[in-house]
């Protein structure tokens, strides 16, 4: 999980914004012009392709300038974290932004990061409320985080719509639910180069992975106003839910043999049981039964729910005849 060569150099600008990018010609251009509208201007923008087969390349070299860098992989990495830590070992900025290619930035939201970590040195990470749009860019949730209530009961306020997270209820909230949006964050870079970085090993979850990983030594503060949109591709859902929850497991799994807390734990082992089922169900939905079986009973080792118990049980029958007690029971 090392990051090679980040060096601590002095820093030429304020804020570095790392952006891995993989066949985004349809959004790239609306994201660049979005930061490049920002009133805050002292900030550099590192944009690294991942072998893409679209026209994003050409984007990239349309907005080159003294202050956007483009970097090309030679072979595609399967996931972000790598073409991000190299990001990070370009980077002149004394903090690091993510930010994704096809999200849209708000206005404003330069300032407020900036200022929100100038205020808390001491913090590991700075992240925001967003909003969430479809493919399209028509507004789907003006509010995507206002469902979220339990980590905001642990809230210490520390300016007008900033809050502090202390680093053990950061911890413990993240394990509830990921209230972070990969977009919204910022990152001390001396606080990046401490940790080395995402998990490259991780082809998703690796934010999440590094969010957990801050939280062990850091407090957080959190922003609620949204301050970015966050684009969702309805055709990537099921590969959300499928491979996605396989990292989630590694992710959590690795958190069993801790000193949890009896509530952290209970977070632990829910959530465990919610994505070994989802894993369960992509497997079955490939035809990889024993695959589907085995998190199926993972599932009911960390929630023993029906559902669970359900599809368990029916995944020793054959395919055919699970449909038709299906079809049966509707």
């Amino acid at each position: 999980m090392s990051v090679d060569n980040l060096a601590l150099e002095v820093k030429a600008c304020a804020l570095s914004i790392i952006i891995p990018v993989y066949n985004a010609d349809n959004y790239l251009g609306r994201t660049l012009d979005s930061i490049l509208a920002q009133s805050f201007q002292d900030y550099e923008i590192i944009l690294i392709d991942d072998c893409s087969t679209d026209g994003s390349g050409h984007i990239m070299e349309s907005y080159r300038t003294d202050r956007i860098e483009c970097l090309y992989s030679e072979k595609n990495t399967g996931g972000p974290s790598a073409p991000r830590n190299r990001g990070v070992t370009k980077a002149k900025g004394k903090y690091i932004l993510f930010f994704d290619s096809d999200d849209v930035m708000l206005p404003g939201k330069l300032d407020a990061i900036f200022d929100a970590l100038e205020s808390n040195p001491d913090i590991g990470l700075v992240c925001t409320n967003f909003q969430s749009i479809n493919e399209a860019g028509n507004l789907l949730n003006d509010n995507y985080l206002r469902e979220y209530t339990r980590f905001r009961t642990k809230f210490i306020q520390v300016d007008d719509g900033a809050f502090r997270l202390n680093k053990r209820d950061a911890y413990a909230e993240l394990l509830n639910a990921n209230f972070v949006g990969t977009s919204s964050v910022a990152i001390p870079r001396k606080v990046f180069v401490e940790l080395g970085g995402f998990n490259t090993t991780l082809t998703n979850s690796e934010d999440y992975h590094l969010w957990l990983r801050i939280s062990d030594k850091y407090d957080f503060v959190f922003l609620d106003n949204p301050y970015h949109q966050y684009r969702i591709h309805q055709d990537s859902i099921s590969f959300r839910g499928g491979e996605s929850a396989k990292n989630r497991i590694r992710v959590l799994s690795s958190h069993l043999e801790r000193d949890l807390l009896s509530g952290e734990m209970k977070s632990v082992r829910r959530r465990l049981a919610e994505n070994h089922f989802s894993a369960g169900l992509f497997e079955y939905g490939r035809g990889e039964v024993l695959l589907a079986r085995g998190h199926f009973h993972c599932a009911l080792k960390y929630g023993r729910d029906w559902k669970s118990l359900k599809h368990y049980i029916t995944s020793f029958f054959p395919k055919s005849i699970v449909i038709k007690i299906h079809d049966l029971v509707k």
